[in-house]
């Protein structure tokens, strides 16, 4: 899990918006309420009116929210794409509110609290769930996420604050309602990490050779170069549509930049 500031996503027609939606929802919980009660005192057997909560769904909000994202799951990092089709269930990620709907109706109009995840964290193991005492670590607050380090394909408390307890009780819980550290993703950062690895040292042996290409054949110098550019366009293709973005430019690229000191690659354009 990786800080997203959802702040710098946020536009004055995303408030405007999530304002007058906001506005519309207490207009028409005000009025179903005074019909339920009028209904009920005057002993008129009507079915009680339900106040739909609604909104989120909206390009307005999902595309922003998917693009702050990177287009990969607020928990898990895993890669969600943003369908730009007027089928909202054609989309692979989810507007999930931090806060539930249920535990707090007015917050599901408040941009601070969607987080751009996967239908699987969000929809099969979080729900409407929400831990009080510990709660979920949240990737739009900086402070949660820099209480964790990656190490070996998983996430855990950074070292320095390891024996607190609150900070192991949260992680405890983000693990159990979202696949921060589900085993399938541990496998998948890791053959992620020796992908790009050997697609960087693959591109580095070429580098090397082509150092002296004014004493190589002409021949093998085309070779070298088409070869250069076949294997820059895998990298740059690879990454395009990569989960674990964050992860990627935060952790890996370092370690990358330590290894392989002549490599040269823009990573924040491809990330």
């Amino acid at each position: 899990m990786h800080f997203v500031n959802t702040e710098n996503c946020k536009t004055e027609e995303i408030e405007n918006y999530l304002l007058k939606k906001k506005e519309n929802y207490l207009k028409n919980l005000a009025k179903n309420e005074k019909e339920n009660l009028e209904n009920k005192l005057s002993g008129k057997n009507k079915k009680e009116k339900k106040t739909t909560l609604s909104g989120w769904a909206n390009p307005i909000i999902q595309e922003p929210l998917s693009k702050c994202f990177k287009e990969n799951c607020g928990y898990c990092g895993k890669q969600v794409l943003y369908n730009k089709t007027k089928y909202e269930n054609e989309n692979e990620g989810d507007v999930e509110h931090y806060i539930p709907k249920l535990k707090n109706n007015l917050l599901a109009f408040e941009w601070s609290n969607y987080i751009w995840s996967c239908k699987t964290c969000n929809q099969i193991l979080k729900r409407d769930f929400f831990n009080y005492t510990y709660p979920l670590l949240n990737p739009t607050k900086e402070a949660d996420c820099k209480c964790l380090q990656y190490e070996k394909g998983r996430y855990t408390i950074i070292e320095e604050i390891k024996d607190y307890d609150i900070y192991k009780k949260r992680l405890e819980t983000t693990e159990k309602d979202t696949r921060i550290n589900y085993n399938t993703n541990i496998v998948q950062r890791k053959a992620l990490y020796n992908n790009i690895n050997i697609r960087i040292e693959s591109i580095s042996r070429v580098q090397k050779e082509l150092i002296f290409k004014d004493i190589l054949e002409q021949k093998r110098v085309y070779e070298l170069e088409n070869s250069y550019q076949e294997k820059i366009k895998e990298l740059k293709d690879s990454l395009k549509y990569a989960s674990y973005k964050f992860l990627i430019k935060e952790v890996f690229v370092e370690e990358f930049k330590e290894k392989y000191t002549d490599f040269v690659f823009d990573w924040d354009k491809y990330l």
